[in-house]
């Protein structure tokens, strides 16, 4: 399997100049540069300017915008090299999670850093860059995804974002996709289209519940102890020696606790007619969804507001060892 260092270094090797050329455009952000929001490390014309060498925009070639996609998300991603490692428990209880109805796009928002790495081989492949983007042009957000594939391939995706349902969202992504390959003028028919956009989309699909629980209030979230890497003997160490992957344990613990119940599942069965009287339920997670309340006076102007509630815990004992790391999220990104 291709790793995570081994793609930076590609990249690296590719173009050598791609992240100082990022850093002196942020530099130039809201200067000599329009601006954009601090949630976004370099909107895709930045990355798309680099990996042309900037040549004129009529000359931009989908080679070009291919090579932005990893360069966005790679380049977003080394900047804290945060590798998110899901307890496999809980893993299991987010991907089960419905993420269908009316929940809008802004929780997404919410990422601890500007582009995370999803450890993902629950779904056969080793795991997926996600970040977000906002269109230099239009305003567009987008969350993006590079899913690293088993054999080494790196593979764009998009769902759109905005004031709508992350299904709308979905929805829409699908339609451009199809647009896109009618654009390129490739061999397929309009039903492979579909099927084919329809399959990645699929799969983006399944990482969008292990990214709402990382943008939650509550998630668990802790750091693994980062390694960093020597110098080989002999040699000094150089002054900027990329570091090294930076692993966050994510739902170590109510993981656990929802195997502990699973494990006593017999005796809940042989108690089930005992519920009623007062013995509790065991350890479960609610399955995450909204909820809908009114804000502001009773005897004046009221407003509707809704609320993502992430998976929540029940007759979980949070009296284990350290406390709950929330990862802070404004600090990584401004």
């Amino acid at each position: 399997m291709v790793s995570l260092r081994e793609i930076e270094s590609a990249l690296t090797s590719a173009l050598p100049i791609a992240w100082e050329e990022a850093e002196g455009m942020r530099a130039k952000k809201g200067k000599s540069l329009p601006s954009w929001s601090k949630w976004c490390y370099l909107p895709l014309a930045g990355w798309i300017a680099i990996a042309s060498r900037g040549c004129d925009v009529s000359e931009v070639n989908p080679d070009h915008t291919q090579a932005a996609a990893l360069f966005a998300a790679v380049g977003a991603w080394r900047v804290g090299r945060g590798v998110y490692r899901f307890d496999e428990t809980l893993f299991g209880e987010l991907i089960s999670t419905p993420t269908e109805g009316n929940i809008p796009c802004d929780v997404l928002f919410r990422l601890p850093e500007w582009c995370v790495y999803l450890e993902t081989d629950p779904l056969g492949f080793p795991g997926v860059f996600v970040h977000l983007e906002e269109d230099a042009n239009n305003g567009e957000k987008e969350l993006r995804f590079l899913f690293h594939e088993a054999d080494g391939r790196l593979i764009p995706s998009v769902i759109h974002l905005g004031n709508y349902p992350l299904s709308e969202g979905v929805r829409r992504s699908i339609q451009t996709s199809k647009l896109h390959m009618d654009n390129a003028g490739l061999p397929y028919t309009s039903e492979r289209m579909a099927l084919d956009a329809a399959a990645i989309m699929a799969k983006a699909g399944n990482i969008v519940p292990l990214i709402l629980y990382i943008c939650s209030a509550n998630a668990e979230i802790r750091q693994v102890e980062r390694v960093e890497p020597t110098p080989k003997p002999g040699r000094k160490r150089p002054p900027k020696m990329p570091l090294s992957p930076a692993t966050w344990e994510v739902g170590y613990r109510i993981g656990a606790a929802i195997r502990a119940g699973r494990s006593g599942e017999e005796e809940a069965e042989r108690s089930e007619n005992r519920i009623g009287s007062g013995i509790p339920k065991r350890p479960h997670v609610r399955r995450a969804h909204w909820h809908g309340y009114w804000t502001g006076p009773r005897d004046g102007k009221r407003m509707f507001a809704l609320k993502w509630l992430p998976p929540i815990p029940i007759n979980v004992d949070t009296a284990g060892d350290g406390p709950v790391v929330i990862h802070p999220v404004e600090e990584e990104r401004i």
